[in-house]
């Protein structure tokens, strides 16, 4: 279970996790470091700018370079991490590769692999042709999912994976959740948030996307049969705990299940 602060749910800058054998950290950046070494994301979507630009709206180029100063910030802090696990959906574009994700792509893995011993990339439902523009990259890894042993598994989320749900811990993405709150006078702030549960005796940790732009679903307001991962539309996700990604902090909130009563 998660740790405490004295004080109570005050934001924290990290969040620590125990899951059978697996040490989880949750960072307010929206990464998971397990068992020191790995870090893992989910969904930094790259080239989405320039997708965006060819449907004719056309917004700053800041993907990628947020993705990296999200990366060096983590590392600045936390030492003694080897590989990053990208648990899906390292670009955009569902149907082709475009240019600028080309471009994105190779320009991300090479400022990766100057900080991580090992790279794995889980493919994610957006990631058609990436394995193509990977091949230039011979030290990363391209899977359909990840496993540490007996440890933990990752997987995107888009499928009910074989065996997804055997591991003491699986962490997922695909489903961007975010918690919504708004006033009695309308105004509305969005965070992206972690999702935290168990189903029998796998722990799940359902990632944030790696970028402040794809602030999300709204988590509470989302019937559980209209969830994006088939994994959550079969358990449901009213038991998992809310951990909301702050500025440089994490705060804790109850459960799926209990702000949904408390709303509805």
């Amino acid at each position: 279970m998660a740790k405490k602060s004295k004080g109570g749910n005050e934001p924290r800058p990290f969040v620590k996790i125990n899951a059978e054998s697996n040490e989880i950290i949750l960072l307010p950046e929206g990464g998971v470091v397990v068992n020191k070494r790995n870090l893992i994301i989910a969904d930094v979507h790259l080239g989405f700018e320039g997708v965006m630009a060819s449907s004719g709206i056309f917004m700053p180029r800041v993907m990628l370079e947020d993705a990296k100063e999200l990366l060096n910030k983590i590392l600045r802090k936390w030492k003694g991490i080897e590989t990053l696990i990208i648990a899906g959906d390292l670009k955009h574009e569902f149907s082709e590769m475009h240019r600028f994700e080309w471009r994105d792509v190779h320009a991300f893995m090479e400022f990766v692999l100057e900080r991580f011993e090992r790279v794995v990339v889980v493919r994610g439902n957006h990631d058609n042709y990436l394995k193509i523009a990977l091949k230039r990259h011979n030290r990363v890894m391209f899977e359909e999912a990840c496993y540490d042993g007996s440890s933990f598994m990752v997987i995107h989320g888009d499928k009910d994976v074989l065996g997804a749900l055997s591991k003491p811990l699986l962490l997922m993405g695909h489903e961007h959740p975010a918690l919504v709150i708004k006033d009695d006078v309308g105004a509305v702030a969005r965070t992206r948030c972690f999702l935290v549960g168990k189903y029998k005796n796998t722990t799940i940790i359902v990632l944030p996307a790696f970028s402040p732009i794809f602030m999300g679903t709204d988590i509470i307001s989302m019937p559980d049969n209209e969830l994006l991962s088939p994994i959550l539309r079969r358990i449901g996700i009213d038991h998992f705990k809310l951990y909301a990604c702050l500025e440089d902090e994490i705060l804790e909130f109850p459960t799926v299940g209990e702000i949904r009563r408390a709303l509805w």
